[in-house]
């Protein structure tokens, strides 16, 4: 939500706006001053609608009677879509020369009271690719099951605005997404067991005994996915934008080895490969440099049924539904600002306790 302040009208006889370049000039009558913290927006003058282009190949074969494998491209492009780059930041090179921030400011010579100029443009681009792959087992001897494993990877220059002086914080901005999952396994089931009248197992129990080893169905849903991409941001305590603007980027200094990643909630990940800046300039750490924890997820089912009397059309069901079965802990990403004490550390999960559910059906 943007908030605007009222503009000022000059001080009669007094004919110019204060705190700006212009201060001895006078100007036409009912000129209007922009307020301290005024904000410019300019949109492109070619400003384009977004478009989004999707296209997919797959082969699917069929391994047995009942199982079928098939494996998948997927892409999507986006372009023109919205961006916004804030024009009033100082050139890294400049801030040494005219410190103190914010006299580098390229708009503060013009009116002091203007903290942001945003050009608000259609130059943003997005790109997803995906190898998706799948086995299927229709229903079978009590057996059916979907197993999918998705590797993507997913890339825009939107998320974060870039810097228009310099070239290779645009590069920077270019890359992953945030919280691009680039791996994600899930199997889904339902299996009868094999137990009863009818069935491969002990299919000559009498009634009472059927009753009890017979009419078991057990389900589920299982799910892995790996971390999130991470951008890793410094302590922006000397500079280059207005405060509204994107943050600082931390300097990455591991580039080319293998980081030491602990991976444990005191240390998610190797600390001392990012430093702040020097001071006036920018940062080159990307996102996906790393990466958050994954989500591990099992829900289960079991049912069973048991016919009431000779007919069919009364039966009763029980049902145990056990969400998150073996009560496992997913964390929330580790807190990624350079300038936080707890720098690298997980503080939270973002997982619900086990749930075990109970239900009883009549149908008659």
């Amino acid at each position: 939500m943007e908030t605007y302040a009222a503009l000022v009208v000059p001080t009669a006889g007094v004919g110019y706006c204060p705190g700006t370049a212009f201060a001895s000039t006078t100007i036409p009558a009912g000129f209007l001053c922009p307020p301290a913290g005024f904000g410019v927006y300019e949109v492109a003058k070619n400003f384009r609608q977004d478009e989004t282009y999707s296209w997919n190949i797959s082969v699917q074969r069929q391994i047995a009677k009942s199982l079928a494998f098939s494996a998948a491209y997927v892409g999507t492009s986006g372009y023109h879509l919205y961006h916004d780059y804030q024009l009033n930041q100082c050139d890294p090179p400049e801030v040494a020369l005219t410190n103190p921030f914010p006299g580098c400011l390229p708009f503060e010579s013009i009116n002091s009271n203007v903290s942001t100029v945003d050009f608000r443009n259609s130059q943003g681009e997005s790109r997803y690719n995906a190898a998706q792959f799948q086995l299927t087992k229709r229903t079978s001897a009590g057996l059916t099951f979907m197993a999918s494993y998705t590797w993507s990877k997913e890339m825009d220059n939107v998320d974060n605005p870039i810097d228009p002086y310099e070239t290779r914080q645009e590069l920077v901005g270019a890359g992953w997404k945030n919280g691009n999952y680039p791996q994600n396994f899930t199997i889904s089931y339902s299996y009868d067991l094999p137990f009863g009248r009818g069935k491969k197992y002990m299919s000559g129990v009498s009634g009472a005994e059927n009753a009890i080893v017979g009419g078991w169905t057990v389900s589920g849903i299982t799910v892995f996915r790996a971390g999130g991409a991470l951008l890793a941001s410094a302590n922006n305590g000397i500079a280059l934008l207005p405060s509204q603007a994107d943050g600082q980027r931390a300097n990455f200094i591991c580039g080319g080895q293998s980081m030491n990643n602990p991976h444990t909630t005191a240390q998610w990940f190797q600390t001392s490969c990012f430093t702040n800046p020097a001071p006036y300039t920018l940062g080159n750490a990307g996102v996906g440099e790393v990466y958050g924890p994954g989500l591990k997820n099992w829900d289960f089912s079991i049912r069973k049924a048991v016919q009431l009397g000779s007919s069919e059309r009364r039966a009763l069901a029980i049902e145990a539904n056990f969400f998150n079965l073996f009560n496992t802990i997913n964390y929330n990403n580790p807190d990624t600002n350079l300038g936080d004490s707890n720098f690298g550390q997980i503080g939270s999960d973002n997982s619900q306790p086990r749930e075990i559910q109970l239900g009883f059906k009549f149908t008659f």
